[in-house]
């Protein structure tokens, strides 16, 4: 299976999207659910492929909330504490981190996990 860059970014935005419903949400009950979701969603993907790309984005998930956690304590964060939007952040100095966190090629959501934690846990 070869995917298009459109069919790419599908994938990963599910992946995305299963990763952020399954650790933040608490859906799908089990890792074997979500994988199953996973599996519908990207018809084709191999089994093997589908849980290691899965745990890669947990990992990059739980990465992200921690980077941020500690950036926000930081004296790079200028309103200290207080963050009215993502004009808050220095977004590099975040992207900076996560790629010493997690080494290797970050997926396209590195964005989407960025600004989905700067949501949920700090504008919410």
């Amino acid at each position: 299976m070869n995917p298009s860059k459109n069919q790419t970014n599908e994938i990963a935005e599910a992946f995305a999207d299963v990763a952020v419903r399954f650790r933040e949400h608490e859906q799908y009950g089990s890792k074997q659910l979500a994988l199953k979701a996973l599996k519908r969603r990207c018809p084709g993907l191999p089994s093997t492929e589908c849980e290691s790309a899965f745990d890669f984005y947990l990992t990059l998930l739980d990465a992200t909330i921690q980077v941020l956690a500690e950036y926000v304590k930081s004296p790079q964060f200028s309103p200290h504490g207080h963050m009215a939007g993502p004009s808050d952040i220095d977004y590099q100095a975040i992207v900076a981190m996560l790629r010493l966190r997690v080494p290797g090629d970050t997926p396209a959501p590195l964005d989407t996990f960025i600004n989905w934690v700067l949501f949920w846990h700090y504008l919410k």
